[in-house]
């Protein structure tokens, strides 16, 4: 959207071949908006879509096998962070895990297959990851601490770095 004049411009088409009928995804839902692109859960493979706002290229950047994974966060150099859910088209397939994705094809996995992460947010603290009703921080050397059990009532959400 063109902020003077109120203009709105498509940036990329819908893709008709794009589907997944069990679960009712038929086209790539850009939920994740940085700086130079766009990151989506790919409906027909379960990977990580990466949509380049200036060439308006649509690329898979990353797969885990049996897992449909979904941008949930940035770390602080502007990497996509994405947790990892049951893909419909592999029998057996479960939710759990979390990676940040720093190039096309490569990841560090940041929460184990176990973890059903929920979303994320990164500060100079480490990596804060929301898993259900969990708080978790995940140091930069890659250590894992349970903050605290939240409230189990209400939404919530990661909101913002920590001071």
């Amino acid at each position: 959207m063109d902020p003077a004049t109120g203009a709105v411009h498509q940036i990329v088409a819908p893709d008709p071949d794009q589907s997944n009928p069990s679960a009712g995804i038929t086209q790539h839902l850009w939920t994740l908006i940085g700086s130079d692109a766009a990151w989506a859960g790919d409906p027909k493979s379960g990977g990580l879509a990466r949509l380049d706002l200036a060439i308006r290229a649509v690329t898979i950047w990353f797969t885990v096998a049996a897992k449909a994974l979904n941008p949930i966060g940035f770390d602080l150099q502007g990497h996509a962070i994405v947790s990892g859910g049951p893909n419909y088209n592999v029998p057996g397939s479960t939710a759990g895990g979390a990676w940040i994705v720093t190039s096309p094809g490569v990841a560090r996995q940041i929460a184990p297959d176990g973890f059903h992460v929920t979303g994320a947010l990164a500060d100079t603290h480490g990596f804060w990851l929301m898993a259900g009703y969990d708080l978790c921080l995940v140091t930069a050397d890659g250590r894992a601490a349970e903050l605290g059990v939240l409230p189990r009532s209400g939404d919530r959400n990661l909101a913002g770095p920590c001071a």
